[in-house]
């Protein structure tokens, strides 16, 4: 049970940055122009630092 929930999570987690990237390269664009890798890459790595830092936590708080 503990790698089905896992699996769901990490699918989330994926789910999550994409979007999260997807909303960024939206609302970044400046006078017609594409908006820039960089507030797309920072907002993808945000949704990863926090998915590791919940699994650490949480694996931290099971640990004996």
């Amino acid at each position: 049970m503990h790698k089905i929930r896992k699996k769901y999570l990490m699918t989330a987690a994926i789910a999550a940055s994409l979007a999260n990237g997807y909303w960024s390269s939206l609302s970044g664009t400046h006078g017609g122009q594409g908006a820039d890798l960089a507030p797309v890459l920072m907002s993808v790595a945000s949704v990863w630092v926090g998915y590791f830092s919940l699994a650490w936590l949480f694996a931290g708080m099971r640990s004996k």
